[in-house]
């Protein structure tokens, strides 16, 4: 396997293409304003476009002001998820919607037709145990999915203080020859063992969080991910890159290619 083709229900001819976006902060907040100007896109080349649902069950406090996705002080104290999507709908006219809680797997069909299915799930959470808790619970439904498996993808994006990465796979586990491997196949591990007590305590002011995230590195890895992976998938219909890196203090971007080799040094081997 050395490219991926767009799955037949990524087309947007028929229907938008349901995205489920988990959190709604640094970098989610990046991530949904890029959706909504990558819905515009598409639509305007007559694609149906897209329809996001975000999870979220946190609400904005003053650290967050300038570094996300939020205005000023009478933003804090609403929920992340609501506000930023009350917001596109009103200056889009589009019906995308928001979730107060956690995103939770059981919630959701996998039958592709379900009103309550979705085809690509983004995660932008600031917890290693969370995207571990997630792919845990995907990964067990890799035999409900049978033949939808390549129809599901998953695109993960994450953040430390100055670097970033963006890999996208299958929903569930993938076997490397006809699918991808998801996320979880290549980075389970280091989720599994990863301290971040302190990237996700929360910050108290804006100083701190600068501290523990540079500036704009949300922005950066968000729209390499729309830019690099999601839109050339969508446009030219397939990617021979399923990932990139992004670093700011060397001020460089490197790709993650579909390939045997890169994949098993993240110890996956593919079938």
């Amino acid at each position: 396997m050395e490219k991926l083709f767009l799955p037949s229900n990524f087309t947007g001819l028929n229907e938008a293409i349901k995205v489920v976006l988990v959190g709604a902060g640094g970098t989610g907040s990046a991530v949904l304003t890029g959706l909504f100007k990558l819905h515009t896109t598409l639509t305007r080349l007559g694609s149906k476009g897209l329809d996001v649902t975000v999870y979220d069950p946190k609400s904005v406090s003053t650290a967050n002001i300038g570094r996300q996705a939020f205005w000023s002080e009478k933003d804090c104290g609403h929920y992340k998820a609501s506000l930023l999507i009350n917001r596109i709908n009103q200056f889009g006219q589009l019906n995308w919607k928001s979730v107060i809680d956690k995103f939770d797997a059981d919630d959701f069909s996998f039958n592709s037709s379900a009103a309550n299915s979705f085809d690509l799930l983004i995660t932008t959470v600031d917890s290693a145990k969370a995207r571990f808790d997630i792919g845990s619970k995907l990964a067990q439904y890799n035999q409900t999915l049978g033949a939808n498996q390549n129809q599901k993808l998953w695109l993960d994006i994450g953040n430390g203080k100055s670097v970033g990465q963006a890999v996208l796979g299958s929903l569930c586990n993938g076997d490397g020859v006809s699918t991808l491997p998801s996320p979880f196949q290549l980075f389970k591990n280091d989720w599994e063992n990863f301290d971040d007590t302190k990237q996700a305590a929360p910050s108290c002011s804006t100083l701190e969080a600068i501290s523990k995230q540079s500036f704009m590195v949300n922005d950066s890895v968000a729209i390499s991910a729309l830019s690099m992976i999601l839109f050339p998938l969508l446009r030219n219909g397939e990617i021979k890159n399923h990932g990139v890196f992004v670093n700011l203090d060397e001020a460089t971007t490197y790709p993650l290619p579909i390939s045997k080799d890169s994949w098993a040094m993240y110890g996956f081997i593919a079938n």
